[in-house]
């Protein structure tokens, strides 16, 4: 199977489980693996036969800037429902990660990646 990856979206958001995370917001970055056969794709030389990247970024930015969301885990899970619903792909993997996150200590960061499959 073949596979597209939009990696390394960055968002300003306004997640999270305290309250002062949700108020002052914080940096979150975002990584979609879209698994799909790109043979037609590739031999017609035809982006309608794939998955538009750009589609994909305006979809995830809609999710992390419009909605709220108290665990990145939620934020993961709705960013793949969406994708399988609007693009036909048999697999999604989805990470979310929060760079150095709040009352954690010295972390770079907090990551959860998820798959999802249509």
């Amino acid at each position: 199977m073949d596979r597209i990856t939009v990696k390394g979206m960055v968002f300003h958001a306004y997640h999270g489980y305290t309250e002062d995370e949700r108020d002052l917001g914080g940096r979150f970055e975002v990584d979609c693996e879209l698994w799909k056969d790109l043979k037609s794709a590739a031999r017609m030389d035809d982006l309608s036969e794939s998955v538009d990247a750009r589609h994909i970024y305006r979809l995830v930015s809609s999710i992390v800037l419009e909605e709220k969301f108290r665990t990145i885990e939620a934020l993961a899970e709705r960013i793949s429902e969406r994708i399988l619903e609007k693009h036909k792909v048999e697999r999604v993997v989805v990470r979310v990660r929060k760079p150095s996150p709040p009352r954690l200590g010295v972390t770079e960061s907090l990551e959860v990646e998820i798959e999802r499959k249509g």
